[in-house]
């Protein structure tokens, strides 16, 4: 499937998907190296994100761009619209006379990354480094909408991890339980329900459990693996993968 970014002229720029990343940044180079405003509106940009890379988010939301088909598995466009991330499905060009959802960015504050507290847990997702993201009801988010940005963050700054996410070929929330290790949590009053892979589950994880298990009278903890085929061995390595660009990012 065609990949790449669409300038705010509607010129396309095809490349593989993990070169995105490098060539959002080398955009966003040129521009800050302009003049000391674009530097200083950069600047500004950045300071609400210390997870991810801010370079594809600013090239978006800033300078007009769109990236095409940024899901992987389907077609479609992303780009800004009300200062937030828009998407349309089964087209190539920005069009935003045309109904769209609403994605989240990636800064700390969209994907509400916020220390983790068994005692306050929330509908969420956590990472095998216990990073913690709130999903954001009241905005309609849900935990799908999360995991493709996250995973459109990452990928498109590594081929191993693109390539290993279209041969595995399953939907994104599927993949990052069963293949990187993270948590897919439901919260509701004194319960709740965690989907996890128990083969992915560090002595970290397992202490993470047991305190949650003791804050939660009724939550219930299902292990996703069983009922998909996968090869242990590559999904340990897929997280070690994961692991590794989590910490070159922060």
């Amino acid at each position: 499937m065609e990949s790449g970014l669409i300038d705010s002229n509607g010129q396309k720029i095809i490349i593989p998907y993990y070169e995105i990343g490098s060539v959002a940044k080398k955009i966003v180079t040129d521009y800050v190296n302009l003049n000391g405003s674009n530097k200083e509106e950069f600047k500004k940009f950045c300071m609400n994100y210390t997870h991810y890379e801010p370079y594809l988010d600013f090239i978006i939301l800033k300078l007009g761009y769109g990236i095409i088909n940024p899901f992987v598995q389907e077609k479609g466009i992303l780009f800004e619209n009300d200062s937030r991330f828009a998407y349309l499905k089964n087209v190539n060009f920005i069009d935003k006379k045309t109904p769209y959802k609403h994605y989240p960015s990636s800064s700390d504050e969209d994907l509400k990354i916020v220390p983790l507290s068994v005692d306050d847990l929330e509908d969420s997702i956590i990472s095998p480094d216990h990073t913690y993201y709130k999903i954001d009801r009241k905005k309609g988010m849900a935990h799908e909408d999360y995991f493709k940005i996250i995973f459109m963050e990452f990928a498109i700054n590594n081929n191993i991890l693109y390539e290993d996410f279209v041969s595995y070929n399953s939907d994104v929330d599927i993949y990052f339980v069963n293949r990187l290790g993270f948590l897919h949590i439901i919260i509701y009053e004194d319960g709740g329900n965690i989907v996890y892979n128990k083969n992915l589950v560090d002595n970290n994880m397992k202490k993470l459990f047991r305190k949650i298990k003791k804050r939660y009278r009724y939550i219930e903890f299902n292990d996703d693996s069983v009922f998909y085929n996968y090869n242990i061995d590559e999904s340990l390595n897929m997280k070690e993968e994961m692991s590794d660009l989590s910490g070159r990012k922060k």
